[in-house]
């Protein structure tokens, strides 16, 4: 449990997301919706195609493309599908199991409001003009490349330019690839909590893929591990998760780690607290980072695509990332809670 003072300092940073600084505090919003679609229209170097992004969050996500204009009850060409701790591939006869996630924000979901004025500061993006697109007024911000992870720093020419709404949605992308444009995906339509989405995200008949190489995710109610934390204050525990990542090529038993993952949901918003015992460490320590102390030691901070991240390397093989669709300063405070406790 949090102390009454731990839990109103909590209170106050999430309530800070998207807010302040250079990024535009008067275009982004403190809110994330708890579900949308948005139709968008690509162009790149080949046809026209199309995608209709649908989520129900914080982990079902669809991402479904399109050769036309689509219409309810199309079949998609192809894409990906995310439920609470697996990956889906999109083809004509439905879902196929790809293998099993962490549980975390999904797959082409993002949640870079939260973490845009930290972004722009840190020098990973850059907040430029605003324009309207399907009806909606959106302020474009400058990256390296399509965020996907850990952002990078900026650099002088490649850049992938996003539009993002007071929702924190992604309404328009420019992404610049050697001094050309390859590809322009733009909304075309966008529905805050639209309805019958449900067939849109129903994995119940999902084709199954037996392979031992793929990571797999398993509810482990009874899982042990070095540290037990609690839910963040407002936030609700989902099934406690134990994730375990094969050698790549290998035969699925040796692993490159195996890890347990606490998710806690509060509506849109998630919070994750991973554990690992492994040799190697499962980031890139070349990441752009900020220090950061708590009780359980020094770490880095690192600004993702689907929110804050904190990364402590306790030693000894035994590591945690906290991970959150919050503002760093909650963030840190929920991090401060945790202990090392066997």
């Amino acid at each position: 449990m949090l102390r009454r003072g731990a839990a109103t300092v909590l209170a106050a940073g999430l309530a800070l997301a998207g807010c302040g600084g250079s990024s535009g505090p008067k275009l982004l919003g403190t809110g994330r919706p708890a579900s949308y679609r948005i139709t968008y229209q690509t162009k790149t170097t080949g046809p026209i195609a199309f995608q209709v992004l649908t989520a129900r969050r914080p982990f079902d996500v669809r991402s479904a493309t399109f050769a036309a204009p689509p219409h309810p009850g199309d079949t998609p060409t192809g894409g990906t599908l995310t439920n609470f701790d697996h990956l889906f591939v999109v083809r004509a006869d439905g879902p196929h199991t790809v293998s099993g996630r962490q549980p975390a924000v999904g797959t082409a979901d993002q949640a870079l409001a939260p973490v845009m004025p930290e972004a722009v500061d840190r020098k990973l993006a850059k907040a430029l003009g605003v324009r309207t697109v399907a009806g909606r007024r959106c302020r474009d911000y400058r990256f390296l490349e399509p965020p996907a992870g850990p952002l990078k720093a900026l650099g002088k020419s490649d850049n992938d330019v996003l539009c993002i709404d007071a929702d924190g949605l992604v309404l328009r992308e420019a992404y610049t690839f050697q001094g050309k444009v390859a590809l322009v995906r733009t909304a075309t339509s966008v529905e805050i909590d639209p309805a019958g989405i449900d067939a849109e995200l129903d994995t119940s008949k999902a084709v199954a893929v037996a392979d031992p190489s793929t990571p797999t995710a398993t509810p482990t109610p009874d899982a042990t591990s070095f540290i037990k934390p609690g839910p963040p204050a407002g936030f609700t525990a989902a099934p406690i998760t134990t994730f375990r990542l094969p050698t790549p090529g290998g035969n699925g038993v040796e692993l490159l780690y195996t890890s347990v993952v606490w998710p806690f949901t509060r509506g849109a918003d998630l919070i994750t607290v991973e554990a690992g015992d492994s040799p190697q460490l499962p980031w890139d320590a070349n990441d752009p980072s900020r220090p950061v102390t708590v009780p359980l030691g020094k770490g880095a901070s690192v600004v993702r695509s689907d929110g804050s991240e904190l990364r402590f390397d306790l030693g000894q093989g035994r590591w945690v990332r906290v991970r959150g669709t919050v503002p760093f300063a909650a963030l840190e405070t929920y991090a401060k809670t945790l202990r090392v406790t066997g």
